[in-house]
């Protein structure tokens, strides 16, 4: 191709950096092989950390891994050729005398007839959670409305879909957002600082699971009812309480039942001598509801409480029973020489467990007359101390959430998602991210010159330009073959594999087709980790044409004074793509902090020995990061010298024991005399330097 430009045109460069050798750390693409070794097998745990969210989207630099990973989704799917025999739902799917307030639940299992005539079932769901909390709703597919008896379906058809897998086919496990560089008020190293628009685009399902027994001694309150109605837990669809409280259980007293068993006592709960029943969150949605009915045990309810419970073994009984009529059916039928899957066996087997009077056991103990599952999803949007991470091992704590109006914005109209430290990448040694970053921005900035060069030359909106195919009549202009000529200089270098589908006539339409693509959805692109071109030719490449380079300008935000100020140097607003992950600060899973210790007091770090000892454990990674985003320098430092500082810790305790008033010590530590610097980690640094003929000296800060 022509370089009429001056365009820097980057070498081919030998690479055998193949995909098949990378493993997970494949999906980074192009800029993997510009992350060391540690950052490149943090993210390898990163993906087993990420938490399906509601709102995923597709990279922007897509790769062979990424399509790859996609074949192993989590879609319901029949697993071979089906001839459908029944499709049963658990609920009724109609309002009237139900009690369900949710329609469209689909929740049941598909019969089938496969190629051998044998008798399949595939169960169907809303959602899936094989996670104690985690999991996702399900999207029902075009095939899914053509299920119904007597149908027929292919091998790999598929009824719904995960999160993961976008309407365009293409894969995605995070989102797509602009994020900045830069030191603002409440960045630190690892901390970020989120717009509360993007945060809510990252919201997920949580879902708890209750598994309650009753009916021999405890039973349960009519805590959902009235005076007129008896309801001792949410229906379907119904939201919990404000208080998080599913069920109350109350212990049967024979000489208290006349007062606590009343119309109003049933409805008043006692927090200190009732069992409470609650979800982690403050409030969630009931999903799905089974009740067991142990007709071994006897219950002390009476017919009143037992009412709801009623409904749903009844449904689930109806549920079970057509399944079994099929069985019996094709028994009758086919005789010996009926042929079923092992899963049906294990259908019709928790069929007749269900609707036989068969004694129910939970470690070889007789289950409670009356055992309910309930499944609780609450819906979550992260906040200060959840987790985010790019795709080069470089996580991030949510220390400081800002209106997405005061988030620093560039000349055009860009608005940061995200705020990062620019200094972190050099400090954790990896540079791919930055790769990452410039390609997807040059990418994203390209098909919006694209599209105001479009516009601009028909003078109309883009939807009109698309329903008037303006393009295609006029395909052969000077403006559409030099856009032409622009794309396919920068498929090559930036996206080989795209540029091989042009020139080999591999792909369907005309170019018209294609601009029309780019200015609904923009420019993607395909970078594997064996692309035969350096990453910093191809950055030169990028700057070295006004249409490809992401343009730098001035940046500004607004305080938290209200004021507006401006970075002193020109900036960028990039494009990455980030994930959100499992493990989060405000519920201790994160790390060991306070929350998980005894009552909420700070105490001796169970993981202390001999060797490596520690004071006591405060706080952790998300506290720390967030204290250093809000916080004077000096009480970040305090804190951390209390939490690693044997010395310290001493310090505190011989105090506190010797004081008059332990709880009003003005001065707990005087560091005139005890200095900051005894923790384990700066006297490790502290040691090495002097081993090597350094040592450190305390300055004064001059601002």
């Amino acid at each position: 191709m022509s370089n009429t430009n001056n365009t820097f045109l980057p070498a081919e460069t030998p690479n055998e950096i193949y995909p098949e050798l990378m493993s997970l750390n494949g999906l980074s693409g192009s800029a993997a092989t510009a992350i060391s070794s540690a950052r490149s097998l943090m993210y390898g745990g990163h993906l087993n950390q990420s938490v399906p969210v509601v709102n995923i989207t597709s990279k922007r630099i897509q790769n062979d891994t990424v399509n790859s990973i996609s074949e192993f989704d989590m879609n319901i799917k029949f697993p071979e050729d089906a001839i459908v025999i029944d499709v049963i739902y658990k609920y009724p799917k109609v309002y009237g005398d139900t009690r369900i307030n949710k329609s469209n639940i689909h929740i049941g299992v598909i019969i089938y007839e496969n190629a051998n005539n044998e008798l399949c079932c595939l169960e169907i769901n809303d959602y899936v959670s094989k996670h104690p909390y985690f999991g996702w709703d399900y999207r029902p597919t075009e095939n899914f409305k053509k299920l119904s008896p007597y149908v027929s379906f292919n091998k790999g058809d598929v009824l719904f879909e995960t999160p993961g897998r976008l309407p365009t086919g293409e894969y995605g496990y995070g989102r797509e957002v602009k994020i900045a560089a830069i030191t603002i008020p409440g960045i630190s190293e690892d901390s970020i600082v989120a717009s509360d628009e993007v945060l809510k685009e990252y919201h997920f399902p949580l879902f708890h699971k209750k598994s309650i027994g009753f009916g021999s001694d405890l039973y349960p309150l009519n805590i959902y009812g009235d005076n007129n109605t008896i309801k001792i837990m949410p229906d379907i669809g119904d939201e919990v309480r404000i208080d998080s409280v599913v069920m109350a259980l109350r212990e049967h007293d024979p000489y208290l039942c006349v007062v606590e068993e009343t119309n109003k006592g049933i409805q008043t709960v006692c927090p200190i001598t009732d069992k409470l029943i609650k979800i982690n969150y403050r409030t969630g949605v009931v999903c799905d509801i089974h009740v067991f009915r142990n007709k071994t045990s006897n219950s002390i309810m009476p017919p009143e409480l037992e009412e709801q419970l009623t409904f749903y073994h009844d449904s689930i009984s109806h549920y079970y029973e057509k399944i079994m009529a099929i069985y019996r059916k094709y028994q009758k039928q086919r005789s010996t020489g009926l042929k079923v899957t092992n899963e049906f066996a294990q259908l019709v087997l928790d069929a007749r467990k269900y609707l036989e009077n068969v004694t129910l056991l939970n470690k070889k103990e007789v289950l409670e007359p009356w055992h309910v599952i309930i499944t609780i999803r609450s819906d979550i949007v992260p906040n200060i101390g959840f987790k985010f991470t790019g795709e080069h091992g470089d996580k991030g704590v949510v220390c400081k959430i800002v209106p997405k109006e005061k988030m620093p914005r560039d000349e055009y109209g860009n608005i940061a998602d995200f705020v990062v430290d620019p200094m972190s990448t050099g400090a954790r040694m990896n540079p791919g991210r930055k790769y990452e970053w410039y390609f997807s921005t040059s990418a994203r900035e390209f098909g919006n010159k694209i599209k105001n060069f479009i516009c601009d030359k028909y003078q109309d909106t883009v939807e009109n330009i698309i329903k008037k195919k303006l393009l295609h009549n006029d395909v052969d202009s000077k403006d559409i073959l030099f856009l032409k000529e622009k794309l396919m200089c920068y498929y090559k270098y930036m996206s080989p594999k795209v540029y091989n589908i042009f020139i080999s006539n591999e792909y369907a339409g005309t170019i018209a087709h294609h601009l029309e693509y780019i200015l609904t959805k923009g420019i993607y692109l395909h970078q594997d980790t064996n692309i035969q071109y350096t990453l910093p030719d191809l950055t030169r490449f990028i700057k070295s044409d006004s249409w490809y380079a992401p343009p730098f300008s001035k940046i500004t935000y607004i305080d938290d004074d209200g004021n507006t100020q401006e970075l002193i140097d020109d900036g960028l607003i990039s494009t990455a793509y980030m994930m959100l992950l499992e493990k989060i600060g405000n519920d201790g899973s994160a790390v060991s902090t306070s929350l998980v210790n005894h009552l909420g007091l700070p105490t001796q770090n169970n993981h202390s020995t001999s060797i490596r000892k520690n004071a006591t454990r405060n706080g952790g990674e998300a506290e720390i990061r967030s204290m250093c985003g809000n916080l004077h320098q000096k009480a970040v430092a305090e804190f951390m010298d209390r939490n690693t500082s044997l010395e310290t810790a001493e310090i505190m305790s011989r105090e506190i024991l010797l004081a008059d008033k332990p709880s009003a010590i003005e001065n707990i530590v005087d560091r005139k005399i005890h200095p900051y610097g005894s923790g384990r980690a700066l006297r490790l640094v502290r040691h090495l330097m002097y081993c090597s003929g350094y040592s450190i000296k305390w300055k004064p800060h001059r601002t």
